[in-house]
């Protein structure tokens, strides 16, 4: 197959080839554990502490864009443990910044919340 190629094509297709390889590469090498929230997805984590019988916080968004998603990346108990319940967030977007709603916490226990807006 490879005779069916004249010198000049077999040695374009190698330079490509050699080309491609390279960029594959860099392109796995990236996208294997080398993406972060901070460096590659325009995004915000915000860590706040919620005393007891606080389920509203509202935090300031500084970024030019609307998020398009907000999620828990960690809910503890002060104590660092997990909570024994399920939990959810609702979000708003309001002129005073991201109103964060945490649904379903204790309301006699604090805990520490890490969530990650992104547009």
């Amino acid at each position: 197959m490879v005779e069916d190629y004249t010198a000049e094509e077999r040695t374009l297709v190698q330079r490509l080839a050699t080309t491609l390889n390279s960029f594959l590469e860099q392109a796995s090498a990236a996208v294997n554990g080398n993406l972060t929230l901070k460096d590659n997805i325009k995004s915000k984590i915000y860590s706040s502490e919620l005393s007891a019988g606080t389920t509203v916080k509202t935090v300031v968004w500084d970024l030019n864009e609307r998020p398009s998603d907000i999620r828990i990346a960690r809910l503890v108990k002060k104590d660092g443990t997990s909570p024994s319940a399920a939990f959810s967030l609702s979000w708003e977007f309001t002129p005073q910044g991201l109103q964060l709603t945490f649904i379903g916490l204790d309301a006699l226990t604090s805990y520490r919340a890490d969530v990650i807006a992104q547009v």
